[in-house]
């Protein structure tokens, strides 16, 4: 268990100041001593102080007492507890007391989970009069080197430190002059392995072999625990007494790098040194009773957890009778005290409560600033910053709470007796955590009890993160995704894959609040839509069995993005032409164009009509009446006319989709994508695939840079004609991610683009066994696909003429249909006077005054009552236009709700002014939508 910096730090801001300052004088005398001291001692580490680290994962900081304590960032929590020398002192007593020790000699033997129930990974002693070799695992603040060689005779200390921030750390915390000095003193040989891990374990012990001929026993002292260290420890002692095993040169240490093997570098019994009792074993009546709930409230864990068994983590009686959790492999207590760990989490979280803001971020983009939304948002920018910078402590009562990683459930009992919680999302990601907690929290209660309050539990058992988004969203969609807004997060235990996947989690909420259908994007997807049957595009059957098996999808289809690598590619698309299917996406057809190469299809999934602008740059009409256009529903007119013929599918989670689903497509069966987003790219492959093609090479879809200034091909519009950038492409696009490259081993890339690339990824899962999809972009890797140099290619040609093919299978995927009855009845379905009456309504309902807490919370549930009675009415476009818009303005309202119910007058008064600023900007909002939709329900967009 992590401790808490919030524990660590006073909570005055003052007198935390005043002991930092009284410290600062300590650090700049230790570290001048301990400077001069390695000068004379040890000049080989010398540049290594000297050096100033980029970002150390180690750092000093003055905890709550004024003693120097450690972050480490990678958890951002505090390695010791509040006294870390006394913590020191106590830990060289205890390993003095009973040292772990392997043998060079005879042979000794383990012990992991065995019969007798008692477990004790390694071997101990007292430490003799006189050791040979200790060696130590991890150095820390070196607050352990001087009470140990002061108490001990030893020979030789080993000390490996991975991480050298850990030695910029130790000359703050203490003086070197005193380790060396001591060391002299009990003539003991101290070699500082500062960067090794000890996987090098091999060799070092020969060197100490020789140096020591008759060397027989080493003691082990683990102060840090880092995962390949603790690799080499575990091989240590299971070839103890075999002396060849030891020494055997070549072994290759990975290091626990599983997430149930996570662990922090310092925990509960890190000196590996003591004996626990195995529990868990035997049913227990809580057990059986927990398991009794589960059958009933959850019925597929109660099934899965009836005859579990851990594999890492077992349930234990610790040294100080208490129920812990115990890493076999590891040798490793979860908890030190479970009940205090619970109340620091939960103090912590009621004080600095996790929300996330992303809803605050949301910029008018330049080519949308006359849309209806974005003229609303421009006037809420103001209020944004003063939302955000708000601070205040968790509620009494919350709407939504997600809850990452649940151990034994000490910490759920307690936060649910302090906070009255209407939604818990409870997500542990490791099954042996939750198994054991059925021995150790009564489940049976706390499930009844929330069902008696009328309240929800939602549990996600065992997933690595990458399902939270869909399986929580289903949730929230249930009780109004408006809640997201104001929804906490808590995360009670760490491991670097969890972290990773709640900052995914939290950018993807993000996408449903910022990013939504909103009313300008609803209506003009509709009116583009509707304009699609009156032009008579075709439409991607849902039903493939007359055309999936056609010789047409045999063929090797070319998706060609417009990523750098597109220009290395080209010659490989000129010398294939003539043998496959080639897909240009978006503004690869520019470059395409000026390659000579005409593209069988195009691809676009933008529905504004920038679309054109972009597409229009060729400047020849005969070159793009060659292609066929393949798109989703709302597509441009004006960039359909542009192509031979148009063919589309519809768009999963688009309120066009919804309404065609519901009026039209009962009967015609299109097919819908589901991941058509959020680049061209994504639309074409999902298309292709969906149209049953089988093999995709993908050309130029680099969704990445190793270049910034090289972001796409330089033939595209993105450069001018003398080869320069047309915007600074890192100013605008912010800061850049790393990610694992197709044919390098990193690459840059931007949000938008890693999460394209995670749904090329989905796709082809979703997809797997139906087609072979090959990576040829030297951009970002994509599980999945198979990553192929473009030169490795293998192409031949089709016994028939490919347009031929397409032109027959074409024919039978999309066959021209007759829409015009449809078009007529949509027609007349598609009006204005109901949406004028629901607005009409609801700002009525908006001029009700807002005065404190209770009218507010009042305010939002009206509205959402109300929007839903409305969205009911047969022929009522209040759902399909304004869904997106209302879940957002009620988002932003959930999240003054808060500062609303803080007592102090003066605070209060001000949310309740930002609350009704946004209630005005709504209900202008709302009249804007009666005015601009009743002038031409059925406008196309004009966004240049």
């Amino acid at each position: 268990m992590h401790y808490s910096l919030f524990k660590q730090i006073q909570q005055d801001p003052s007198q935390q100041q005043f002991l930092e300052q009284q410290l600062a004088k300590l650090i700049t005398q230790n570290k001048t001593l301990s400077f001069n001291a390695f000068t004379s001692f040890c000049q080989g580490l010398l540049p290594l102080l000297q050096q100033d680290l980029t970002a150390p994962r180690f750092s000093v900081f003055c905890n709550h007492l004024g003693h120097a304590g450690v972050i480490d960032r990678l958890n951002n929590s505090s390695v010791y507890q509040s006294q870390p020398q006394t913590e020191a002192q106590a830990e060289v007593a205890d390993f003095i007391g009973a040292a772990p020790f392997i043998t060079l000699a005879s042979p000794l033997s383990t012990s992991a989970p065995d019969a007798d129930k008692t477990l004790a990974a390694w071997p101990t002693e007292a430490l003799p009069a006189q050791a040979d070799v200790v060696l130590m695992f991890g150095l820390g603040l070196g607050q352990q080197l001087v009470p140990l060689l002061t108490q001990a005779n030893i020979r030789c200390l080993v000390i490996y430190e991975p991480d050298a921030s850990m030695l910029h750390c130790s000359v703050q915390a203490i003086n070197w002059q005193d380790v060396f000095t001591a060391a002299a003193a009990s003539n003991t040989l101290i070699s500082l392995q500062i960067g090794q891990d000890a996987s090098n374990i091999a060799s070092d012990l020969q060197e100490l072999c020789q140096y020591l001929p008759q060397l027989d026993k080493l003691y082990l002292y683990r102060h840090f625990s880092y995962p390949v260290m603790d690799e080499v420890i575990a091989g240590l002692f299971s070839h103890s007494g075999d002396k060849t095993q030891l020494l055997k040169l070549g072994r290759q240490y990975l290091g626990y790098q599983q997430a149930n093997d996570y662990l922090p570098v310092r925990f509960n019994g890190v000196l590996g040194n003591k004996r626990y009792l195995l529990a868990g074993q035997t049913k227990t009546e809580r057990f059986v009773q927990n398991l009794a709930a589960f059958e009933h409230y959850y019925p597929a864990i109660a099934s899965e957890m009836r005859n579990f068994s851990p594999r890492h983590w077992y349930l234990v009686t610790d040294n100080q009778g208490s129920l812990n959790l115990w890493h076999s492999k590891r040798n490793a207590l979860l908890n030190y005290d479970a009940q205090q760990e619970a109340e620091a989490v939960v103090a912590q979280f009621l004080h600095q409560p996790a929300k996330d803001d992303v809803i605050l971020g949301q910029k008018v983009p330049w080519k949308f600033r006359h849309y209806v939304h974005y003229k609303a948002i421009a006037k809420l920018q103001p209020l944004f910053s003063q939302i955000a910078q708000q601070h205040h402590t968790v509620p009494q009562q919350l709407a939504s709470l997600i809850l990452f990683g649940i151990g034994q459930g000490a910490f759920l009992t307690e936060l649910l007796n302090r906070r009255d919680i209407s939604n818990l999302y409870l997500c542990e990601p490791n099954v042996e955590h939750f198994y054991a907690s059925l021995f150790t929290l009564d489940w049976q209660a706390l499930l009844a009890q929330t069902e008696q309050a009328g309240r929800r539990i939602y549990l996600n058992i065992g997933g690595d993160g990458t399902e939270y988004f869909h399986d929580l969203m289903q949730q929230f969609y249930s009780v109004g995704a408006f809640t997201i807004a104001n929804t906490y997060l808590l995360q009670s235990s760490y491991t670097p894959s969890l972290s990773q996947a709640i900052k995914k989690l939290k950018s993807q909420l993000g996408v449903v609040l910022t990013i939504g259908d909103y009313y300008d994007h609803a209506r003009f997807g509709i009116s583009h839509s509707f304009k699609s049957l009156e032009l008579g595009h075709h439409w991607l059957k849902a039903d493939r069995n007359s055309y999936y098996q056609h010789k047409a999808t045999q063929l090797p289809v070319f998706v060609v993005g417009n990523g750098p690598s597109l220009d290395q590619c080209a010659d490989y698309i000129k010398e294939h032409r003539d043998n496959v299917i080639v897909v240009s996406c978006g503004t690869a057809l520019k470059p395409l164009y000026q390659l000579g190469i005409t593209p069988d299809f195009h691809a676009e999934v933008e529905q504004n009509r920038s679309t054109y602008r972009w597409i229009t740059q060729t400047n020849d009409a005969a070159y793009l009446k060659r292609i066929k256009l393949i798109s989703v529903n709302g597509i441009h007119p004006d960039t359909s006319e542009l192509f031979e013929k148009t063919y589309l599918a519809l768009k999963e989670g688009e309120a066009s989709t919804t309404l065609l689903n519901h009026k039209i497509n009962q009967t015609q069966h299109f097919a819908i994508l589901n991941f058509a987003y959020p680049t061209v790219s994504n639309l074409a492959i999902n298309w292709l695939l969906q149209a049953g093609f089988k093999q995709l090479y993908l050309l130029g879809v680099d969704l990445g840079y190793v270049d910034v200034t090289n972001h796409h091909s330089r033939l595209s519009g993105y450069y001018k004609p003398d080869g320069s950038q047309l915007y600074d492409y890192s100013k605008v696009h912010g800061d850049n991610l790393t990610v694992v490259g197709n044919f390098r081993p990193a690459v840059q890339t931007k949000i938008e683009f890693d999460v394209a690339r995670q749904v090329i990824e989905q796709t082809v899962k979703a997809f797997s066994g139906q087609a072979e999809v090959y990576n040829c972009s030297d951009g970002a890797y994509i599980q999945g696909a198979v990553p192929l140099q473009p030169g490795q290619i293998l192409t031949f040609k089709p016994t028939d003429s490919i347009p031929d093919l397409l032109a027959d299978f074409l024919q039978h995927s999309c066959p021209m249909l007759d829409m015009a009855s449809q078009a007529s009845a949509f027609k007349q379905l598609y009006r204005a006077d109901a949406l004028n009456e629901t607005i009409d309504i609801w700002c009525r309902l908006l001029k009700q005054p807002v005065t404190d807490y209770d009218s507010a919370k009042t305010c939002i549930e009206r509205q959402w009552t109300l929007f839903k009675q409305q969205a009911a009415i047969p022929g009522s476009m209040v759902f399909y236009l304004l869904y997106g818009s209302t879940s957002y303005f009620l988002s932003l309202m959930t999240k003054l709700l808060p500062s609303i119910a803080i007592t102090e007058e003066g605070s209060c008064k001000e949310a309740l002014h930002k609350f009704n600023e946004i209630i005005s900007v709504w209900r202008c909002y709302l009249m804007d939508v009666v005015t601009d939709f009743s002038l031409e329900p059925l406008k196309i967009d004009m966004t240049v």
